[in-house]
């Protein structure tokens, strides 16, 4: 995804834009299950952390370039697409998809330089563990 993107910030934004698709994988990731398979499995935890770290340089990258905001961290965005994974509180399909489509929006807004002033410091992708 990133070598499609011609910034870090585009490549952000195109990862939040595909949560519906990543849906699942998320979904597994996040689950009590799936954290006890990833902590138990060295593959997957290799695999999660190599995305995480490859994370870390997007908005490392994207923060450089004033693209996002200097107070974001890693976690921070793992979170917000944690966030749009659970979209839509609609069987409308239709409605649902222009739900996510809206809520991606405003994360994106909200993640954009230089923003407002946010409580606390940036949150890591290791504070989420």
């Amino acid at each position: 995804m990133a070598e499609e993107e011609s910034n870090a910030w585009d490549t952000i934004a195109r990862l939040l834009a595909h949560a519906r698709e990543l849906r699942v994988f998320t979904q597994l990731w996040l689950s009590e299950r799936g954290e006890v398979i990833i902590r138990n499995d060295p593959g997957i935890r290799r695999i999660q952390d190599e995305t995480l770290d490859l994370l870390d340089g997007l908005v490392t990258t994207a923060q450089h370039d004033g693209r996002l905001r200097a107070d974001i961290g890693s976690g921070d965005v793992t979170m917000m697409l944690s966030l749009l994974v659970k979209y839509g509180p609609t069987a409308d399909k239709n409605l649902a998809d222009m739900m996510l489509h809206r809520a991606t929006v405003l994360i994106l807004d909200g993640l954009r330089a230089p923003g407002t002033l946010l409580p606390g410091g940036p949150v890591t992708h290791r504070d989420l563990s």
